[in-house]
């Protein structure tokens, strides 16, 4: 069990094979639609802040202001944390 607050925060990626430019367009355009539309804050809500079945463990692991960030502002740029 971990416990305690966390030593740092950082962002989630999504890794794929080079030289599939195709791929990347359309994994980019739909992780960004979700970061903009709100559905990627929902789905973090569910699996970080709210109960998990079947033991119902809550995570409280909230979205960090980093990420509320990139999810504003979505790229593909890596980040300094």
């Amino acid at each position: 069990m971990v416990t305690g607050d966390p030593l740092a925060h950082g962002s989630y990626v999504c890794m794929m094979c080079k030289g599939d430019p195709v791929f990347k367009k359309l994994a980019d355009d739909v992780i960004a639609g979700m970061e903009r539309s709100g559905k990627a804050e929902q789905l973090y809500d569910r699996w970080f802040m709210q109960p998990i079945p079947p033991d119902n463990i809550n995570l409280r692991f909230p979205l960090s202001p980093e990420m509320k960030a990139l999810f504003a502002n979505p790229n593909d740029q890596a980040s300094d944390n």
